[in-house]
């Protein structure tokens, strides 16, 4: 067993034919999490939320 610092995304294939598109899926996940896809998001959905007049607050699910 190994324990991690940082979570961890897997995905199972039943063989590997799916293996490149993976590899691609993984980098775009990167890519996003460079550019800070999710925050720029969040961020968006708050300030619309309090122009409506009501507070967003995301709730992370591990």
């Amino acid at each position: 067993m190994f324990r991690l610092a940082d979570p961890v995304i897997a995905r199972i294939s039943r063989d590997g034919g799916t293996l490149e598109n993976a590899r691609l899926q993984i980098e775009v996940a990167r890519w996003l999490d460079d550019v800070e896809y999710l925050r720029a998001r969040i961020d968006s959905l708050r300030t619309a939320c309090a122009d409506l007049g009501f507070a967003l607050e995301p709730e992370v699910v591990r």
